[in-house]
């Protein structure tokens, strides 16, 4: 896997990981994302969560590049310095999983292994189950498919789309100052239960500096249309189907103190997955950002 070099056409995503900045060019959008380790490793293309991005792996890389593996961690669409949608144009699980198809296209990728965290593990999931030909071996992090809602949850969930979007068009994007960053490196730190290393390191590649503002002002790379309420979900059913679908040899790791999923939901949708292996480790939601070696040892392991 060698992503192209395309000419930017957004700033540079910053990091301070010792990560290779890369950019690709699909038919729809510019990719940016980030690198580890030699050109001779076993390639795993890796998924981030919802409002992070490949700085999210910024911990994991440098340990699976230790031990052989070539991680290739992109941001998403809308994320870091990844394009994002139209104003207007709503993100859903579906488009994404287009998206991503759409860049396993453009890396000539013909079957992938495939590393998603939260959001990530859900796009993969599903890409997984309706694209099994594509994927050669599947782990997920805190995440088995998406979030579900019941079919009478439709008119209302649509309902609070439009008003939301209604009211984002008329707002200003919000402004920062340098100082005002370690204030929002403490919240990132509490509202995603992580570190504050871990929550540093994710903001710096969701921030930008603005042109024609005083110097030291930031604001969100992150599209803020990823806040809205989603347009729509997937019925518990719906998201089944695609999990039955998985054919490639699959591991989930959940995180002891991570996210309370509904335990009979939970049950279900790992015994749909076939031959679905499932491990337990210390730590929170973001365990791979914050304690990487234990993961990157298991996983090392499952990508060989």
């Amino acid at each position: 896997m060698s992503p192209k070099k395309k000419p930017r056409r957004r700033a540079p995503a910053a990091s301070n990981t010792d990560g290779e900045e890369f950019e690709i060019e699909s038919n729809t959008r510019f990719w940016q994302g980030l690198a580890w380790g030699p050109a001779s490793g076993i390639p795993v293309l890796a998924l981030h969560g919802w409002l992070d991005n490949a700085a999210s792996y910024s911990s994991l890389g440098p340990e699976l590049a230790r031990r052989g593996v070539r991680l290739f961690a992109v941001d998403l669409p809308g994320h870091g310095g990844t394009d994002g949608q139209e104003l207007g144009r709503p993100y859903h699980f579906i488009d994404s999983v287009a998206a991503v198809i759409e860049l396993f296209d453009a890396l000539d990728l013909t079957r992938v292994r495939l590393l998603g965290h939260s959001m990530g593990a859900g796009i993969a999931s599903l890409l997984a189950g309706a694209f099994p030909e594509r994927i050669e071996k599947l782990a997920l992090i805190e995440g088995l498919g998406p979030f579900a809602d019941r079919e009478e949850a439709a008119p209302e969930r649509l309902r609070k789309y439009v008003d939301a979007i209604n009211v984002l068009v008329q707002k200003e994007p919000p402004l920062y100052t340098t100082r005002e960053l370690p204030d929002l490196v403490r919240k990132r730190a509490k509202v995603g239960e992580l570190s504050e290393a871990g929550a540093a390191a994710l903001l710096e590649r969701a921030l930008y500096p603005v042109e024609g503002a005083p110097r030291g002002t930031v604001s969100w790379r992150t599209d803020p249309q990823l806040r809205l309420p989603s347009l729509q979900r997937m019925t518990e059913g719906q998201v089944l189907a695609f999990l039955k679908g998985i054919r490639a040899p699959s591991l989930l790791l959940l995180a002891e103190k991570g996210l309370a999923f509904d335990p009979e939901i939970s049950r279900a949708r790992q015994a749909a997955v076939p031959g679905l292996q499932v491990k337990r480790l210390p730590g929170g939601h973001h365990m791979h950002l914050d304690d990487p070696v234990p993961i990157a040892e298991i996983l090392a392991g499952f990508f060989r």
